[in-house]
């Protein structure tokens, strides 16, 4: 079987020209080609700011770049018969495509509603910090363009809990409206974590459970996407998503990918959610994230035999996601935290050259960032390589030193891993049934001869990260990737 390996197809500071999707469509054989399963695409419907919208500030969900709204056709990525036609080349070339889902919130309503609402703290969502008012919220959602293409719904404020601006004051603040509470089952941070931004979707209201299933179905039709990338779900009440992802697998013949976004660091939480919601999805596994980051960020000070310690992949692994960065972590961005870039082969290493289900690869990380002047992670397409053609399960871990850490990989052609986060290291290691064979290092070009036994010295340079394969799969990976 296939592993599975997925790319999140955009980072945040992306042109708007060329269109990402037709980047895509160029580039889907290579990426194919290269190992990847799954491409992950950002929210492919029209936000309030247009073609400058990243995705996240949703206005309209059955507007795929299709009408002339909010100061354009297209979206950042491209128009409605390019996003399709990319589906279509990917699935041409054996890649499933994962959509990205934004269901929390609205933003850029077209008219005003004046109506009650509450103020509530900040740092305790809970707690109002004032009387009941009259108040002008911009909650009501007509899509005159769209003028009921594809759904008559209208969104009023009865359709969402709260949001975070009064009009008539022309102040920012957050707030209830008449009769409305957060949703319960969401994330206790800051008291309730229902809300993030613009107008927040009513999870108990019948209406708004029934047009998302309606949006769901008619999406499927649409594009004929293959798997979903939840976002913000801490946020949403965990008990929506396994109705809503049950319907969406009717509509599939193939096994559905879905992955949440809980932006957590806490191991717990996440268990709590994967329970909570029936493990009716993976996700992504931000503990793992955090210890990257702390490990790049600690140099010869982080215990390197703990770096998968409470992590989702040690405690539900067939659950979890592992990543290294995305578009909120990379530098200018609100989850700010990124990896710095003399760990990033350490950390893909950990990622993808284990028996982990899923792991993802970011779009800043495989290309560079050409907005910080970041480049493309050295050897990054290699391990996507390895782990498609000759990764298996058979693991055997050397994790048994504060800076020097290791394992290989058994199999047809086997694999080892050496790195350090100090000085210069080792591990000796047996390799069975591959008696005086010759093995090289990517990212020195070292070779070692294991002797009759299988037995040899894997060495690792100062703070680095060597991954060793055999010579003869070496010059066919150089072939295939045209190294």
């Amino acid at each position: 079987m296939t592993k599975r390996t997925m790319i999140q197809y955009f980072e945040w500071y992306l042109k708007s020209d060329p269109p990402l999707y037709q980047t895509l469509m160029k580039e889907a054989s290579s990426l194919s080609k290269m190992g990847f399963t799954h491409v992950w695409l950002p929210p492919a419907y029209k936000g309030q700011a247009g073609i400058n919208d990243v995705g996240y500030g949703v206005y309209d969900m059955y507007d795929l770049g299709e009408f002339d709204q909010k100061g354009s056709i297209r979206t950042k990525y491209g128009t409605k018969d390019e996003y399709i036609q990319a589906i279509d080349v990917c699935h041409q070339n054996s890649l499933q495509v994962i959509a990205d889902i934004v269901f929390n919130h609205r933003m850029g309503a077209d008219e005003k509603e004046t109506i009650k609402a509450t103020a509530m703290d900040w740092d305790d969502r809970n707690r109002a910090v004032g009387q009941e008012k009259i108040v002008d919220v911009w909650t009501k959602y007509t899509f005159p363009v769209r003028n009921g293409k594809y759904s008559k719904f209208q969104w009023t404020w009865k359709d969402f809990d709260g949001t975070d601006y009064d009009a008539k004051t022309n102040q920012n603040v957050l707030m209830t409206f008449e009769n409305k509470k957060w949703d319960p089952k969401v994330s206790k941070e800051e008291g309730n974590f229902d809300f993030i931004m613009g107008d927040d979707l009513d999870f108990q209201n019948p209406n708004v459970i029934e047009e998302l299933y309606h949006w769901g179905k008619w999406y499927k039709e649409f594009t004929n996407i293959d798997g979903y990338r939840l976002d913000a779900i801490k946020s949403i009440d965990s008990n929506f998503f396994k109705g809503w992802l049950d319907k969406q697998k009717s509509y599939h013949t193939n096994d559905v990918y879905a992955v949440g976004e809980y932006w957590s660091g806490d191991l717990n939480e996440l268990n709590t959610y994967l329970n909570e919601s029936g493990h009716c999805m993976h996700l992504f596994d931000v503990p793992l994230h955090f210890n990257l980051f702390n490990a790049s960020s600690s140099y010869d000070t982080y215990d390197m035999s703990r770096i998968l310690d409470h992590t989702l992949v040690s405690s539900q692994n067939e659950y979890a996601c592992p990543f290294v960065d995305n578009h909120d972590t990379q530098p200018g961005q609100a989850l700010y935290s990124w990896v710095q870039g003399w760990f990033k082969l350490h950390a893909y290493s950990l990622i993808l050259l284990r028996n982990f289900d899923n792991p993802c690869v970011f779009y800043g990380d495989l290309y560079g960032i050409e907005h910080d002047n970041i480049g493309p992670v050295t050897h990054l397409s290699e391990l996507v390589w390895i782990r498609s053609r000759i990764l298996e399960d058979e693991i055997e871990d050397r994790f048994d030193d504060f800076h020097c850490i290791g394992w290989k990989v058994d199999g047809k052609h086997p694999i080892v891993v050496v790195m350090t986060n100090g000085l210069a290291n080792g591990k000796e290691f047996v390799i069975k049934n591959k008696s005086n064979i010759e093995f090289i290092d990517l990212v020195t070009k070292k070779t070692i001869k294991l002797d009759e036994n299988g037995r040899g010295k894997f060495d690792c340079f100062d703070g680095g990260c060597s991954i060793f394969i055999e010579s003869e799969v070496y010059q066919k990976m150089k072939e295939e990737l045209e190294l």
